[in-house]
Parts: structure tokens; C-alpha cells; sequence
């Protein structure tokens, strides 16, 4: 039996490439700037600023009769204290939101300067020195017990990295139930119960702000619940 002979077409190879599925264009798309924190949390800082004089006069003035060693608790403490609040309470936050026509996206990272690392590891070793030095100065161990959390406090500063960006994605705009309108703060959070967590749109201005609520109204199911208050959150 003779096999025909392979014409050179046989061997030609296709060189057609799939174009690969791309995600679709966002609607709306912004950047914002804000303090990434709980509305109900940010009292608690100056709340904490206000008793933590108080609590240390009212803790140490019996144990040690030495203003000396008073002082030094309370500097080196409120120093610590006042860097984890610049650190993490204060620290502005870089937000960038894309709305697409089925989902939410977000992504965001703190604001950091330069050197702000290498300024958190040189005052927490200057706090770690003090507290040291109050403790071989009293020769107590108890001291040393009893300032544990801002030894804790002054470690973490100095093993201090900048955090890397984290990313969000929103459920399909036809799950959530419920949405919180915080015209004081500029936000709009859909979730998908009443508890408040959800995926939370801040805007940086009115008119955005009413474009992104109209077209929530167009996807959101017609049984979605509108509510207009501060979103605590």
C-alpha cells in the first residue's frame, strides 16, 4: 500500500491567538484620602489621652514617692502612646474604588512617609532605654513586670514594616439588602443584613457621592432598604 505524500500545508502551524477575556471597563472609578477607622473608635483616642495622666499619677504616686521616676513612666508612656495613635489611629489612607456594572472593587494602603520606619525604631529604643533605666534606678523587677505593655508596645514599633496593599472586592450588587446613606462622612455602605458590615464607598464629593446613589437604586434589588444616618462601621 503506497501513503500518499504530505503536502507542505500539512505542517503549517495556526499562529491565531484567543484573545483572553478582559474585565469589562469600570462605570465609575475615584481616588480618596481618609483616616481608615471606625467611626465609634475615634473617640476612644482622646478619651484614652485625657484619663492616661490621671491613671498614671493615681497608680505610681503610692508605689514610688520619687517624682523622678513618675515622670519618666508618664513621658515614656505618653511618647508610646502617642506614636501607635499617629501610627495607626491618624494615618491617612489611600482609597481606590472602580464600580463596575455587577461588582465593587477597592484597593487600599496607608500613607507613609520616607523615614517614618526608621523614626518609629529610634524612639521606641529611646523608650526601651528609659524604661531601663527606671528599672535599674528602683532595682525593681516588679517594675518591669508591670510596664510589660509598653515594653510590648516599644518592641512593636521597632519591628514596625509598612503594610502592603490590601484588596476588596464586593459581593454582586443583587445580594445586598440594605444600604446606609452617611451624607456627613460622604459614604455609602451596602450589606447584605442590618449589622454594619458591608462594603463601604467613601466619595470625595456631593456630586459623585449622588451619581453613585442612583446608581445603586438601578442594580440593588427593589426590595433593598435605604437608611440615611451616620455609618458606624
Amino acid at each position: 500500500m503506497i501513503l500518499d505524500k504530505p503536502t507542505p500545508d500539512a505542517f503549517e502551524v495556526s499562529h491565531e491567538v484567543q484573545a483572553l477575556p478582559t474585565t469589562p471597563p469600570a462605570l465609575y472609578s475615584w481616588s480618596v484620602k481618609r483616616i481608615n477607622l471606625p467611626r465609634a473608635s475615634i473617640w476612644i483616642w482622646p478619651i484614652g489621652l485625657t484619663i492616661w495622666p490621671v491613671l498614671t499619677i493615681i497608680i505610681f504616686r503610692d508605689l514610688y514617692t520619687d517624682f523622678f521616676i513618675t515622670y519618666a513612666i508618664f513621658i515614656s508612656g505618653a511618647i508610646l502612646t502617642c506614636l501607635c495613635i499617629l501610627s495607626d489611629a491618624l494615618k491617612r489612607t489611600d482609597f481606590n474604588y472602580r464600580i463596575h456594572p455587577e461588582k465593587g472593587e477597592l484597593d487600599y494602603r496607608p500613607r507613609y512617609f520616607k523615614h517614618e520606619g526608621l523614626v518609629y525604631k529610634c524612639v521606641a529604643a529611646a523608650g526601651l532605654l528609659v524604661l531601663l533605666a527606671v528599672a535599674a534606678y528602683t532595682e525593681s523587677i516588679i517594675f518591669i513586670l508591670g510596664a510589660g505593655g509598653l515594653i510590648l508596645t516599644a518592641l512593636r514599633l521597632s519591628s514596625w514594616e509598612p503594610p502592603p496593599t490590601e484588596y476588596e472586592t464586593s459581593l454582586p450588587w443583587h445580594e445586598y439588602n440594605y444600604v446606609t446613606i452617611d451624607r456627613y462622612f460622604l459614604i455609602i455602605a451596602v450589606h447584605v443584613d442590618e449589622e454594619q458590615c458591608g462594603f463601604e464607598a467613601r466619595l470625595p464629593n456631593k456630586e459623585l457621592f449622588e451619581q453613585y446613589l442612583a446608581f445603586l437604586r438601578t442594580v440593588l434589588p427593589p426590595s433593598a432598604q435605604y437608611r440615611e444616618g451616620i455609618w458606624w462601621g
